[in-house]
């Protein structure tokens, strides 16, 4: 299980560590769950009352999801 701290709440999420992904990709499934609602417009998501916005790091040298 991976511990993380989501808007000052913790969390436990079943992971899958590979060499080929440098960061954590949260699943739909746990998303859902947490009941998070994402706000794709203000680039933000909403968990337990408090808005979180969403940053984009680019890095042109990586593939895209």
């Amino acid at each position: 299980m991976l511990p993380i701290m989501l808007a000052g709440v913790k969390l436990q999420t079943p992971a899958i560590v590979t060499p080929h992904v440098d960061e954590v990709i949260l699943g739909l499934p746990f998303l859902e769950d947490i009941r998070i609602v994402w706000d794709h417009y203000e680039k933000a998501i909403s968990f337990r009352g408090k808005t979180i916005p969403l940053l984009c790091m680019r890095d042109l040298s990586k593939c895209q999801r």
